[in-house]
């Protein structure tokens, strides 16, 4: 189970008795602003992750900006980032600030298919669709990002992530 904390890292917890009894939480390695991450595990049995790929304490400009995938091959002890889904800081000479989160994954075949909330974040606020001083191209809604599991060869899998 991995989970988000306000410690500014994914925690992870085991169970070996199917969910009736679970390992005291630890942190792993992947960052994290204590905002929702999805995990999965792959049909090769790689557990993937994605989630916002920084802590509250690197980022000067505002949390959730950066949104990455990663694979784990033991369970979530050890990571490898596999894809950068987004990553974007405030627009020049813009008051806003685009954040991405609530990530949910699915697999199909080779393909993993990654679904998130895009919004901006204007001067501590989040915007609506109905305000007008927003942009068009600044609204918020849902993107839906695809990676060819075939592009990220392991070890584990012959070459291919999404066997």
């Amino acid at each position: 189970q991995l989970f988000r904390t306000s410690r500014g890292v994914v925690f992870r917890s085991l169970s070996v008795t199917g969910g009736q009894h679970w390992s005291t939480a630890e942190p792993t390695t992947l960052p994290n602003p204590n905002s929702k991450v999805n995990a999965l595990v792959l049909s090769n049995g790689l557990l993937a992750v994605c989630y916002n790929a920084h802590n509250n304490k690197d980022v000067k400009d505002g949390v959730r900006t950066k949104l990455s995938v990663a694979v784990s091959p033991d369970r979530g002890k050890n990571w490898q980032i596999i894809a950068e889904i987004e990553n974007a800081e405030r627009p020049e000479g813009t008051d806003y600030r685009p954040m991405f989160h609530y990530p949910t994954m699915f697999q199909r075949g080779c393909t993993l298919f990654i679904v998130y909330t895009v919004s901006f974040n204007v001067a501590g606020t989040v915007p609506t669709l109905g305000q007008k001083e927003i942009p068009e191209d600044l609204r918020t809604g849902i993107r839906i990002a695809r990676l060819n599991l075939r592009l990220y060869g392991d070890s584990h899998s012959n070459g291919v992530l999404g066997q």
